[in-house]
């Protein structure tokens, strides 16, 4: 059995991303996709976030652990506080945002796919805590799981109010 530090098996759960998106773009269009229910992120906040965790935060520290000997990372490594939600006024294309979230996930996979097995044991020191690749990768895949599961409930919940009986009308 393979353990979730495997990195073939990682490299399958960072590609399913894209396959999970692909299929979004189908669905998007026909959902709210801007709107926040009771001061929640909107579904294409939620998109813009993984893009987020993946650009700013995953990606520049898997770089430093294999550029470097011995990296020590320290210092505020909660991407969810530097993420911008988006203002009333913005409005982003959600096929643009969906588009550069698969182009970034294909950068980071060309990255992972050359990385020989035996670096994805790399270390790093983490605000105290030894950590590695492998690690990494697989603490990003699960936060975009976390994410997408959201996403999915969210639609969910949009297609089952949508398809509720209507109330008759006097």
């Amino acid at each position: 059995m393979q353990n979730d530090r495997d990195p073939e098996q990682l490299l399958d759960h960072a590609t399913y991303l894209q396959d999970e998106l692909t299929a979004l773009k189908l669905v998007i269009p026909s959902v709210p996709h801007s709107e926040k229910p009771l001061g929640q992120d909107s579904i294409i906040e939620m998109i813009m976030m993984i893009d987020h965790a993946q650009t700013t935060y995953y990606k520049p520290l898997i770089d430093r652990i294999f550029s470097e000997a011995n990296p020590a990372i320290n210092g505020d490594d909660d991407f969810q506080a530097t993420f911008k939600p988006l203002s009333e006024s913005d409005e982003p294309d959600p096929d643009e945002v969906i588009d550069a979230v698969i182009t970034n996930r294909s950068t980071l996979l060309e990255l992972l796919e050359r990385l020989p097995e035996k670096e994805w044991g790399r270390t790093a020191q983490r605000n105290g805590e030894e950590t590695t690749i492998a690690e990494l990768v697989n603490e990003m895949v699960e936060f975009e799981r976390r994410k997408f599961k959201e996403i999915a409930e969210r639609v969910l919940l949009i297609d089952d109010s949508r398809s509720a009986p209507k109330p008759p009308q006097s």
